[in-house]
């Protein structure tokens, strides 16, 4: 099974880990320990990715309602999605960040050379000298929602109102569509 922590715990982890990292890595170490971990992803290599992950690393997917903690909860969660998706499904980074220590990413899903819908995302990783090699010790994935909110409305006094304008707008712009469950 996959072992997921309260997110209280894997807070005070975190803080732990800003407080250690204040310190200025070696510049571009993240940034290409992050694209290596993406390599081995793609490569469905789980072993040399696993290498690049801390071994109480916390990598929270919006998606889960909890973190995953440790190497190895980590590793299986890509285990999964890698033999769900096939061998074609591949992550494209489209831009990179570097800020020492911390990593942000955009990337999509690739399938076959087109992009696969509903797969764009962002990524936010920390990442520690651990031994002489840098590894990924905080990890932050925010995917694009299958289903669009269209014209939903930023401020409204009336949250009725904004219920109610909400759903006449998906049902208007979903006409058509079905969601299997």
């Amino acid at each position: 099974g996959v072992a997921i922590a309260p997110l209280s715990s894997c807070i005070r982890r975190s803080i732990r880990y800003s407080r250690s990292s204040l310190h200025c890595g070696r510049l571009g170490a993240a940034k290409d320990t992050v694209r290596q971990f993406y390599s081995a992803i793609n490569h469905r290599q789980l072993e040399i990715a696993g290498d690049l992950i801390a071994s109480d690393c916390v990598y929270e997917d919006l998606v889960f309602s909890k973190p995953f903690v440790g190497r190895k909860a980590i590793i299986e969660l890509f285990e999964t999605f890698t033999s769900s998706v096939g061998p074609e499904v591949s992550f494209v980074i489209d831009e990179i960040s570097d800020g020492n220590l911390s990593v942000g990413v955009t990337w999509h899903l690739d399938w076959r050379g087109n992009i696969f819908p509903f797969s764009k995302g962002c990524s936010f990783y920390r990442c520690e000298d651990v031994s002489g090699d840098y590894k990924i010790v905080y990890g932050r994935d925010i995917v694009e929602p299958a289903f669009k909110i269209n014209s939903f409305a930023l401020v409204k006094n009336d949250i009725s109102e904004v219920w109610y304008t909400n759903q006449r707008d998906l049902a208007e712009s979903n006409r058509g569509c079905y969601v299997v469950v």
